[in-house]
């Protein structure tokens, strides 16, 4: 096997690291990453040095190339004063980035959780009207 297919596997939704990031190109997680960076007046050494990966690692990321380390959303919190709309934004980009959605079932009522994984079972199927129309609820504006 070649070293190549062995980092494909490594870095495939096969491999155990997760999902394939080497095709996606700069990312919205990376582009928040650097304004966080840009807003505490920090470059790529000092956030890295912060989150404890290395710098060519935070590039990676940034570019989609890597995998996202699993306590990346609660280290970033930890460190930097953000608003609950910020790590909102934040949690969402890392959910687009790793192609998968994380709800926890623990902390809602028996009716939330059937709601939730009845949303995750039929999503696929909703039109685009029907969609707009839950999303208009959800918002509040219907």
């Amino acid at each position: 096997m070649t070293k190549i297919k062995i980092l494909d596997m490594m870095y495939s939704k096969e491999g155990k690291q997760g999902v394939d990031m080497k095709t996606k190109g700069v990312t919205n997680l990376g582009k928040k990453l650097r304004k966080i960076r840009i807003d505490n007046d920090e470059i790529s050494s000092d956030m890295a040095c912060k989150l404890e990966i290395s710098v060519s690692y935070l590039s990676a990321i940034e570019n989609g190339k890597r995998n996202i380390p699993k306590d990346l959303a609660e280290k970033l919190f930890k460190i930097y004063q953000l608003s609950d709309n910020d790590k909102e934004k934040i949690l969402q980009a890392i959910s687009i980035y790793s192609g998968e959605m994380r709800i926890r079932l623990d902390s809602l009522n028996e009716k939330q959780q059937k709601l939730s994984l009845l949303y995750a079972r039929e999503i696929s199927k909703l039109s685009d009207r029907q969609i707009e129309k839950i999303t208009g609820y959800l918002n509040g504006k219907e």
